[in-house]
């Protein structure tokens, strides 16, 4: 437990000296039968693009058998965009690739079904720049999350890291902001849980340098890393 606050003071500080160089940032969101929840996601743009301007969004839709697809050219009012890009690591066929007319660098991967390993490798491909973020498709990030990751990442030495993750159920999403809410005891029990493991336990294994395991829900690599590893292997998880 003490590790664990002398890390979030050390996080805090993160916050306040947020002024260095904006490196570029992508962020990779993998679909596969996610629309009854993107729209949080896509409701979640705008304050990230508002707060952090290097940015680039890539949906990447896994083949979707629901309307995700449908419901992401809705939002985002997209049209069909120059589908060349760089396709070291392996992944399945990309059949379109749309850009947002709404947000500026914000773009959706329609592809052939092969899992989150494969989408996220296809987004690995894809995207620009050298800091990439993943994130599940029901995410959300805090405002202040962007900057942090930058200031961390400033450090040449660091390859890859994770955030910390709170259980949704406990909030919602209003005008751009989480907002706390009453919830049932199985999901305070849940919320406490997460608690003691990210802000407890990763957070004093990061202090060690012996954290061993980054979240799929929330995780941040060096492109060049993840291309010179081959990108993601097909396994039961992503973390």
């Amino acid at each position: 437990m003490i590790n664990g606050y002398l890390v979030i003071k050390k996080q805090m500080k993160y916050k306040l000296h947020n002024k260095s160089h904006k490196q570029g940032i992508s962020i990779l969101v993998p679909c596969y039968n996610e629309k009854n929840t993107i729209t949080s996601s896509i409701q979640n743009i705008k304050n990230m693009l508002s707060g952090y301007q290097n940015l680039e969004y890539i949906f990447i839709n896994d083949g979707s058998i629901d309307d995700t697809l449908l419901e992401l050219i809705e939002k985002l009012e997209l049209v069909e965009a120059n589908g060349s890009y760089d396709r070291a690591i392996f992944h399945q066929p990309v059949l379109n690739v749309y850009e947002s007319t709404i947000y500026s660098n914000v773009y959706v991967l329609n592809k052939v079904n092969g899992g989150k390993a494969d989408s996220l490798n296809a987004g690995i491909n894809f995207a620009k720049n050298e800091l990439i973020i993943t994130l599940d498709a029901d995410t959300l990030l805090d405002k202040d999350a962007l900057l942090i990751v930058n200031e961390v990442f400033q450090e040449k030495d660091i390859i890859a890291g994770g955030g910390t993750i709170n259980i949704l159920q406990s909030q919602e999403y209003t005008n751009g902001k989480i907002q706390l809410k009453k919830v049932k005891m199985l999901i305070k029990l849940q919320i406490m849980d997460y608690l003691k493991g990210f802000m407890i336990l990763k957070a004093s294994l990061s202090r060690f340098n012996g954290l061993s395991v980054v979240s799929g829900a929330f995780g941040i690599f060096r492109k060049s890393l993840l291309q010179e590893l081959g990108g993601y292997r097909v396994t039961i998880g992503e973390d």
